[in-house]
């Protein structure tokens, strides 16, 4: 017998020895405790036709709701829920908020700073400052549109430039014949 059944018919023999219900002596059950054999039966049937009952494997990481919560908020930079969206642009503003979770989930954190409030000096507000988001990804897609375009013959090769034609301070672009110095005056 599976152990949520066991716990609605208030046997605990099987729980975690650390579990409320075996450390405290005055624990008393919040759900209602079934006796009944074919109410036993009928709750076993619904729990083990949840999905997540059969699939647990897809569950068993899912300790926390961190990176969910992350993933929407980056969702909501791209698309704001009081604004409604055509399919097209919807699913364009969707990928773009994959793209940019996907490269800044994890950043960095450059320090970290805890603040003391003067209400109350005891509790500790501790936060992160992380790096500065990258943005990688609008140049693999500026690349990829260019490329796609390309190649149904749509722009021409991007121009090529030649090691003579460099030097450190000024390159010279060799379609156009403008000079473009790294050195803004």
């Amino acid at each position: 017998m599976s152990l949520p059944l066991l716990s609605f018919q208030n046997r605990h023999d099987k729980c975690h020895q650390e579990s409320r219900c075996r450390s405290d002596p005055r624990y008393r059950p919040s759900r209602v405790i079934i006796t009944d054999s074919v109410a036993v039966e009928m709750l076993r049937k619904f729990i083990t036709q949840q999905d997540i009952y059969r699939h647990a494997e897809d569950y068993v990481l899912c300790k926390d709701t961190l990176y969910v919560e992350s993933f929407n908020n980056a969702c909501l930079q791209y698309v704001d829920k009081r604004i409604v969206f055509g399919t097209m642009n919807y699913t364009t503003r969707m990928g773009l908020a994959i793209l940019d979770w996907n490269e800044n989930v994890d950043r960095e954190a450059t320090s970290v700073y805890s603040r003391q409030t003067v209400a109350n000096p005891r509790q500790r507000a501790g936060s992160k400052n992380l790096k500065a988001k990258t943005y990688r990804f609008v140049q693999e897609i500026q690349k990829c549109f260019l490329d796609t375009v390309r190649s149904r013959n749509g722009l021409p090769e991007p121009p090529r430039r030649h090691p003579a034609q460099e030097d450190d301070e000024n390159i010279r672009d060799s379609d156009s014949g403008t000079d473009c110095s790294s050195d803004e005056d």
